[in-house]
């Protein structure tokens, strides 16, 4: 099976080569019949979208460099082929078939098939070498790791424009007020494109992340660096810390500050009693003190329960997305505490709330009974599987599962172990609701 995909994989991408050089030979009509056959494996893709943009015409194409085409005459195709020899020179590894265009925006760089990619420049980057060799480079080496992905191409962006000593002096400059190069290092950040979760100045992160890759670079030669980039793609590695060689301070792994624990107990109750108020704003801190403080679990427990109460509300679809990314993350790191287990079954009683069909909603409601039967077995008296548990029976619908008689048990076994007089009242009062 894999192979059949990879060899269809492999056919869209020779397909699209196709077009491309008929484009670019003026051969229209070529490209169009060719574009038609493929139209069905590009649905809703950007490089669907932007074939039929340039097949459509009249959008001129030209084919600038072995596997380099550009798509219309606005781009600097001087400035892109120097920013391409540059990128090419400085990471020798096979860059397959890049097309570049324009489009509203930011630049990116989009990778929808193996050994091919898509270059959107923003009208401000069409003459910008920094901002060309940056995106060719993520075209070029891609490690699924975003402080890696992102450190690469801004060191390489960067001296592309400014030479290497000089890339140094500026990228120093742009780090100023930047996060712990561990702090980035510690996780994918895949749901973070800019790392808009850090309290950080704007694009200070990259600037740091692109001095770390740099220095390791330096240390063990950029065939190393691009060897790590590629284990790290191929094991989905999420803390590289060790593997960038990066010490991680003693402190980072104890509690941040004795202060907030009065603050973070309180955020244990409120996901106890599901108490939703000031979630958002309890969200926006936890999640910045946890990016700080990746190695502290009291704030990434904190962190989840936040995240749990603020995407329980129908437009908090974001949110979910955020929970879902997170707790896979968490769960890979800490399966095997109550709190993993309770976290779990909260999340499946959020796909049963708000699902869209009921397929869906029995699979949420089968899953999470599995999982609240697997925390019985190990955690049967730990308060937060518990009341989680109950909060799962009470507000799935008895049409679909829900059994409140199970719910009001699971209470009354909360209260009998909880060690806090208003969470014992609290769910003494819930079993008359």
């Amino acid at each position: 099976m894999t192979q059949h995909v990879n060899g269809l994989m492999g056919q869209v991408v020779s397909a699209v080569r196709t077009i491309m050089d008929a484009l670019a030979a003026g051969r229209g009509a070529e490209a169009l019949a060719v574009f038609e056959d493929l139209k069905p494996l590009l649905a809703d893709r950007a490089t669907g979208s932007l074939l039929a943009r340039l097949v459509s015409g009249p959008v001129a194409v030209a084919r600038v460099a072995p596997g380099l085409y550009v798509g219309g005459s606005s781009v600097d195709r001087q400035a892109l082929l120097t920013a391409h020899s540059f990128v090419a020179e400085r990471l020798p590894v096979a860059s397959g078939l890049v097309i570049v265009a324009t489009a509203d925006g930011g630049a990116r760089s989009i990778s929808e098939f193996p050994g091919m990619s898509i270059v959107l420049l923003g009208h401000d980057d069409l003459a910008d070498s920094e901002t060309m060799a940056h995106e060719l480079v993520h075209a070029r080496l891609r490690s699924g790791h975003r402080m890696l992905d992102e450190g690469i191409a801004e060191w390489l962006g960067t001296e592309a424009r400014f030479g290497a000593d000089g890339a140094m002096a500026e990228l120093g400059r742009r780090a100023q007020g930047g996060p712990a190069p561990a702090t980035l290092a510690a996780r994918r950040w895949t749901d973070q494109p800019v790392f808009e979760g850090l309290d950080a100045p704007p694009r200070s992160a990259h600037a740091v992340a692109a001095l770390t890759v740099a220095a390791y670079a330096r240390r063990h030669g950029l065939s190393a660096l691009i060897s790590l980039a590629q284990k790290v793609e191929a094991d989905a590695i999420e803390d590289i810390r060790e593997l960038l060689i990066i010490d991680v301070p003693q402190c980072a792994k104890m509690p941040c500050d004795p202060a907030i624990d009065h603050d973070i107990a309180t955020m244990r109750l409120k996901f106890r009693l599901g108490d939703q108020s000031e979630a958002e704003p309890a969200l926006a801190r936890y999640r910045r003190l946890h990016l700080d403080k990746p190695d502290d679990p009291a704030l990434e427990d904190a962190y989840l329960m936040a995240l749990i109460l603020a995407a329980n509300h129908p437009d908090a679809t974001e949110l979910r997305g955020e929970l879902d990314v997170a707790l896979e993350r968490y769960v890979a790191g800490r399966e095997d505490t109550s709190l993993a287990y309770a976290l779990c079954v909260a999340r499946e009683g959020l796909r049963i709330r708000y699902a869209t069909d009921f397929i869906v909603m029995n699979e949420s409601f089968e899953r999470g009974r599995r999982i609240i039967e697997a925390a019985l077995d190990e955690y049967e008296s730990d308060i937060d599987v518990l009341v989680t548990a109950a909060k799962f029976e009470f507000y799935t619908p008895a049409e679909y599962g829900g059994n409140p008689k199970r719910a009001r048990n699971f209470l009354l076994r909360a209260a009998g172990v909880a060690d806090q007089d208003v969470l014992r009242q609290s769910l003494l009062e819930a079993t008359r609701a």
